[in-house]
């Protein structure tokens, strides 16, 4: 089992992925760095690139985006991806230990960008359910309870009171739910877990990923 080494300086770079294969479903980008394709190392890939069909259903990937780096459940076969081989970054100097990664789950629309959900919501952000629907850009939840807020404040502070309690049980008890059913209705697909290194890293994903498939539209309606 051959674990990816930074002093390697090698890794694979995601040429193009093609469409309906495993590879093109799960969201790979070109200019994506593939360290490590489960038990198989960037290097024995590209020299054995058969061994794409090998990787297990609970293998990770360790993928390198634009400064950011992730592990990313595979679902099994790699099948589709194209990759050339690539100097490992110069900022890459170890990898972080297993302990240190933050499991999220991991939802993709299909040419438009990737919605990741936590597995549960920090119980002390649920005393300001406001903050914790915008935290997650829960809009319509945050402007129907803006407007019961408001309805409660009218109708005097009993009512106010009971209000506030029942979205902080929402948002305590619901939250991770209400997140889920955010991304299916925006037509987002379960693809599987993906670790990060800090919460930080999952807007930036997120918005890094939604420009590279708006840039990715852009070139070919040009090449067109």
């Amino acid at each position: 089992m051959a674990i990816f080494d930074p002093a390697s300086g090698q890794a694979a770079e995601v040429a193009y992925t093609d469409r309906g294969t495993p590879a093109g479903k799960i969201g790979l980008m070109p200019g994506d760095l593939i360290f490590q394709f489960g038990k198989y190392s960037a290097a024995e890939v590209l020299a054995a690139p058969y061994l794409l069909r090998e990787v297990g259903r609970e293998d990770w990937l360790l993928v390198y985006r634009k400064g950011l780096l992730m592990k990313l459940i595979t679902g099994g076969n790699m099948e589709g991806c194209h990759c050339t081989p690539a100097p490992v970054p110069a900022e890459i100097k170890s990898l972080p230990d297993d302990k240190a990664w933050i499991q999220y789950e991991y939802n993709l629309a299909a040419d438009s960008g990737i919605f990741i959900v936590p597995n549960d919501i920090n119980a002390a952000w649920s005393v300001f359910p406001l903050l914790v629907f915008a935290r997650y850009r829960l809009w319509n939840l945050f402007v129907a309870v803006v407007m019961l807020y408001a309805i409660g404040f009218v109708l005097g502070p009993l009512i106010l009171a009971l209000t506030y309690l029942t979205t902080v049980i929402l948002s305590a008890f619901g939250g991770v739910a209400l997140l889920r059913d955010a991304a299916f209705k925006q037509g987002y697909i379960y693809m599987g877990k993906i670790g990060l290194l800090s919460e930080g890293d999952v807007d930036r994903l997120e918005l890094m990923t939604k420009k590279m498939y708006e840039e990715a539209e852009e070139n070919k309606l040009a090449e067109e």
